[in-house]
């Protein structure tokens, strides 16, 4: 049964699942257990921030998982913040605010989490030092350990198509031409995009940022944000809200937000949901005297822009679905989600906003009649009803400062 609430002075319903028994992999900077908004939901850390790994030759994936097990307790610290702001959209409960907790509840407040840590402060930010090979375990971990049950896994993160040089780090005298790491090599986008794609063919649903590259076509990048099997993200505003950074074009896209080819082609966004002003959990952390929301002051939450923000809207609807629909696969989930999003922009898929803007009671209609009918395709009929967008429960608007989110890359 939906539970009933009012939002200044409008009344909204969530539906009756909560994203309860669906384990859902942040890959980010980790999450902030000591927030009330996680309860013991937070179940395991892994850190794949492997700078105090000694690369002396080639290492085991034995060696690589016990790193990452052994530390990380660290992934439950998040001292940048962007981590735990994701997961708070994802499934936070909103506990720790002075308002009612349910108007800040994430979309899947039910679910549990692996924090999976791929950047730290010192390492993986803003210098991207090893931030590709820190992908690629994170996600070969969850390849190889599929028995723990991966269902969602949410990437607000973007890969940078070389990782810098010795010198604009100014660590070229220190290691010396051959040194830093093999810093300043072409990303190796293929190596990302097969090992995600991995995890999605083992049964994860998987779900990327489109990025902040926006608001030119051609702008998603060519990492896994770009298969065909992921479900890209951009991000749009409350359609009731005015504000500089987004467009008045109808849609209400944020300026920011990466767009796919003009012609179609190439990696394209699937869906759009809320990524400016998103009112979410954070951590003690670098990205607190960042907040948009100057007006708003909650204890415990700050609002952040950025595609980051809108993709963990989107893996809170794929957990849903899962709830309503345990045996629903991540081609089912993506199939539900683009193939119920309502219509934004010219009629019909566009490279701005894909299929147009997530709608979660119409995808998970869209589950429920793959339950009764037990087919594989998905075709349902229903009103477009889009629940408010959150951070959890709702997005608190001002004025856009893109400076919190472009500190995690592009999304």
């Amino acid at each position: 049964m939906a539970e009933a609430y009012e939002v200044g002075g409008a009344s909204f319903e969530r539906p009756g699942v909560t994203g309860e028994g669906v384990h859902v992999a942040v890959v980010d900077t980790g999450i902030f257990i000591g927030h009330p908004g996680f309860g013991d939901r937070v179940t395991r850390g892994l850190n794949f921030e492997f700078t105090e790994l000694q690369q002396n030759g080639p290492i085991t994936a034995e060696q690589w998982d016990s790193y990452a097990e052994s530390t990380g307790d660290s992934a439950f610290n998040d001292e940048i913040g962007h981590g735990t702001h994701v997961a708070g959209i994802i499934g936070g409960s909103g506990d720790g605010a002075h308002v009612t907790y349910d108007e800040l509840a994430g979309i899947a407040p039910g679910v549990t989490f692996t924090a999976m840590r791929i950047g730290a402060p010192h390492n993986g930010v803003v210098e991207d030092v090893g931030f590709e090979e820190n992908v690629i375990a994170a996600y070969d971990y969850m390849v190889r350990h599929a028995d723990l049950g991966f269902d969602v896994a949410n990437n607000s993160i973007g890969l940078l198509p070389t990782e810098p040089s010795c010198s604009l780090l100014g660590l070229g005298p220190i290691f010396g031409a051959e040194g830093c790491f093999g810093l300043g090599e072409p990303t190796d986008f293929d190596a990302a995009r097969a090992v995600v794609q991995a995890a999605y063919d083992a049964g994860t649903s998987v779900v990327f940022s489109s990025g902040n590259d926006g608001p030119e076509f051609g702008t998603i990048g060519e990492g896994p944000e770009g298969l065909p099997d992921v479900i890209t993200v951009g991000a749009s505003c409350k359609p009731s809200a005015t504000l500089s950074g987004c467009t008045e074009d109808g849609a209400l896209v944020g300026s920011f937000s990466s767009r796919g080819n003009e012609d179609g082609s190439g990696p394209q966004v699937d869906v759009i949901a809320p990524g400016v002003q998103i009112l979410s959990a954070t951590s003690p952390s670098i990205l607190v005297p960042l907040t948009n929301c100057e007006d708003t002051v909650e204890p415990g939450y700050h609002c952040l822009s950025g595609t980051s923000m809108a993709a963990p809207h989107v893996a809170g609807v794929a957990a849903l679905l899962i709830e309503a629909n345990p045996e629903i696969t991540p081609k089912q989930i993506h199939d539900c989600i683009a193939g119920t999003a309502v219509d934004q922009l010219t009629t019909g898929f566009d490279p701005t906003t894909g299929h147009g803007l997530v709608d979660t009671r119409a995808a998970l209609h869209c589950s429920h009649q793959l339950t009764a009918a037990g087919v594989d395709e998905p075709a349902p009929e229903t009103e477009p009803t889009s629940l408010p967008a959150t951070g959890g429960g709702l997005a608190l608007f001002g004025l856009l400062s893109l400076a919190g989110a472009a500190a995690f890359r592009r999304s």
